[in-house]
C-alpha cells in the first residue's frame, strides 16, 4: 500500500495558529510533519521532498528572523525545483518581497500595503468573491488580524480570491460592525485614530497565486484552517487537493477531557479561565468563539488566548 509523502508544517512562531493548521489537517487526514526553522535550515525540505510546505500565522518577521538567511534560501529553493508553499495570514506575509522591516522570503514582488493605507486591525469572516478556486462563486471567509496586498502591477499574480462585505461576526478594532451604523464611522475613527471602515477593503486581493520556477505557491490572509467555517475549510482541502471536504470541528478550549493529566497543566489551565472570568465581569474580554476571545483594545487578549489553547493542546 502506497504511503503519501507528509506535507510540512513550519512551527516556529506559530503558537494558536499552529495549532489549528494540525488540526485542520489531522481533519482532512492529510500527513504531515512539523518542522522547526533549524531543520529547514540545515536543508531538511530537500531530504523531505514534502508536496506542500505549509506556513500557519503568527508575524511574518519572527518567522523570518527564525529561518535565518540559510533557512529562507532553502524555502526558495524548494518551490523553485517544484515544492508548493502554502501560507497563511503570517505565512503569507513571510512569502512577500524583503521590504524596510527586514527580508522575506522574496517568493513574489508583491509586498505589504503601508500601514495608513489598509485597515490595521479587522476580524471575523468577509465574504469573498472567488476565481477559479473551488466550485462556488463566493464564500465567507475568517480572517484574523491579517495585513493586506500591495500588489506589483508589473508583475501580476493570480487572485484567486477578493473582499466584498463583512459578515455578521466581523469587528473592527474592536468594535462590531454589525452594531455600528454607517453614520458613526468618522466618528469611531476620529477616537481610534485608525481607519476602521470596511469599505476600504471592498476588492481588494485576500488569496493570490504565483509561480517560481518549477513551483508555486499560494499566499493567503484568510485562515481556512479555521474550526467550524465550512467554506474556508472546504477551499483548504481544494488547496490540498483532497476529493472529499471535511470540516475542521469546532473547538471548545474550556471543555475539557484530558489525555494527560498533569497538575501543574491543570492548574495554569485553570488560573487562565479564573483571569478569563475576572475580565468577562469587568467587560474586558468576552468568548467570541469557543476557541477565541474577544478583547477591548489594550486588553492582552491574544495572548490569553494563546497561552490557554497551548495549555489545552499539551493535555489533549
Amino acid at each position: 500500500m502506497h504511503t503519501p509523502t507528509p506535507c510540512a508544517v513550519l512551527w516556529d512562531e506559530s503558537h494558536l495558529w499552529g495549532i489549528l493548521v494540525c488540526r485542520a489537517l489531522d481533519a482532512l487526514q492529510v500527513p504531515y510533519v512539523l518542522l522547526k526553522a533549524e531543520h529547514i535550515a540545515a536543508g531538511m525540505l530537500s531530504s523531505l521532498q514534502p508536496p506542500t510546505l505549509l506556513v500557519p500565522g503568527g508575524w511574518a518577521k519572527l518567522k523570518s528572523q527564525a529561518l535565518g538567511q540559510s533557512g529562507r534560501q532553502a524555502v526558495r529553493d524548494y518551490v523553485h525545483s517544484g515544492g508548493q508553499y502554502l501560507g497563511f495570514c503570517g505565512g503569507a506575509g513571510l512569502g512577500l518581497a524583503s521590504d524596510n522591516t527586514g527580508p522575506f522570503l522574496d517568493l513574489c514582488s508583491w509586498s505589504r500595503k503601508p500601514a495608513s493605507d489598509r485597515l490595521p486591525n479587522f476580524s471575523g469572516h468577509l465574504h469573498c468573491t472567488l476565481h477559479g478556486i473551488g466550485t462556488e462563486p463566493s464564500a465567507a471567509l475568517p480572517v484574523w488580524w491579517p495585513s493586506q496586498f500591495a500588489p506589483n502591477p508589473a508583475e501580476p499574480l493570480d487572485v484567486l480570491a477578493c473582499y466584498s462585505h463583512p459578515g455578521a461576526d466581523f469587528w473592527s478594532a474592536d468594535i462590531v460592525w454589525s452594531d455600528l451604523a454607517q453614520r458613526e464611522a468618522p466618528a469611531w475613527e476620529a477616537l481610534y485614530g485608525i481607519n476602521i471602515n470596511p469599505d476600504l477593503l471592498h476588492g481588494e486581493p485576500c488569496i493570490v497565486r504565483g509561480h517560481l520556477g518549477q513551483g508555486s505557491f499560494v499566499l493567503s490572509y484568510p485562515h481556512l484552517e479555521t474550526p467550524d467555517s465550512v467554506q474556508a475549510n472546504t477551499l483548504l482541502a481544494h488547496l490540498l487537493g483532497q476529493d472529499q471536504p471535511a470540516l475542521v470541528a469546532p473547538w471548545d478550549l474550556r471543555q475539557q477531557s484530558p489525555i494527560w493529566d498533569n497538575d501543574e497543566l491543570g492548574k495554569i489551565h485553570a488560573l487562565l479561565l479564573e483571569t478569563i472570568c475576572f475580565g468577562q465581569q469587568h467587560f474586558l474580554l468576552s468568548w467570541r468563539k469557543p476557541w477565541l476571545l474577544g478583547w477591548r483594545r489594550g486588553v492582552p487578549g491574544s495572548a490569553l488566548t494563546f497561552l490557554l489553547a497551548m495549555c489545552w493542546q499539551a493535555r489533549h
